[in-house]
Formats: structure tokens, C-alpha cells, sequence
């Protein structure tokens, strides 16, 4: 693959609208804004997991990344899971992060079922 076309996916697949979202949720956080559509990606990245080319998947990697670096630069926050674990939210913190990972792996998962013939419209 020359440049030229590199560019062109990389443009292609940082439009992604979950990435998008994810880069949205970062803004959102650094300027106290409402965070509310963090609970539908979460799905969304269980989905694009079972669906997406790798590149794609790495580029919202680095769009959760940056959301995650956001939130350990507020003020008050813990810089690791064991520091958050270690915190007085510890039992919110673990919550969280097993009902992420839970919606990550149902998502990924129904969206890897095969869908029956017979449920095909033709």
C-alpha cells in the first residue's frame, strides 16, 4: 500500500463514529460536559471488536486511550486501576469496570453469531 492510500485509510478510519465519540467523550470530560454516551460505546466497542479490520480497532484503542488519559489528568483522580482500587471508590471503580467488560464480550459476541438461514429475508 503506497502513502497515498494509507493516508486515505487512516482519514477513513479516524471518521469513524465511535471513534469520533470516544474523541467527544475526552472533550467532554476536560470541560465537565455530560458523559452520558459513554454507557452506548461501550457496547459499540464489543461490537466493532467482532466486526472491524485491526487498524480500525487500533485507532479506537488510542481513542479509548485518550479518554482514559483525560480522566487521570482530572483533579482527584487516581493514575491506575490499583490506585483506584485502593481508593474509598474502590467497590464503584471494580462495578464499573466489570459491567464494561461484560457489555463488551455480550456485544462482541452477538455480534459474531451466525445469523440463521431461515431467518434471512429474501
Amino acid at each position: 500500500m503506497n502513502d497515498d492510500s494509507t493516508q486515505t485509510a487512516s482519514a477513513r478510519e479516524r471518521e469513524d463514529p465511535l471513534i469520533q465519540v470516544l474523541y467527544s467523550l475526552a472533550d467532554r470530560i476536560d470541560n465537565g460536559g455530560d458523559i452520558t454516551p459513554a454507557v452506548t460505546v461501550i457496547g459499540d466497542i464489543g461490537r466493532m471488536l467482532a466486526v472491524s479490520p485491526e487498524r480500525q480497532v487500533r485507532y479506537a484503542q488510542a481513542a479509548v486511550a485518550a479518554v482514559r488519559e483525560t480522566i487521570e489528568r482530572l483533579p482527584g483522580s487516581q493514575h491506575s486501576a490499583v490506585d483506584w482500587l485502593g481508593s474509598s471508590d474502590a467497590t464503584a471503580y471494580f462495578a464499573g469496570a466489570l459491567w464494561a467488560a461484560n457489555e463488551i464480550q455480550a456485544a462482541y459476541l452477538e455480534a459474531r453469531q451466525p445469523v440463521p438461514v431461515s431467518d434471512c429475508v429474501m
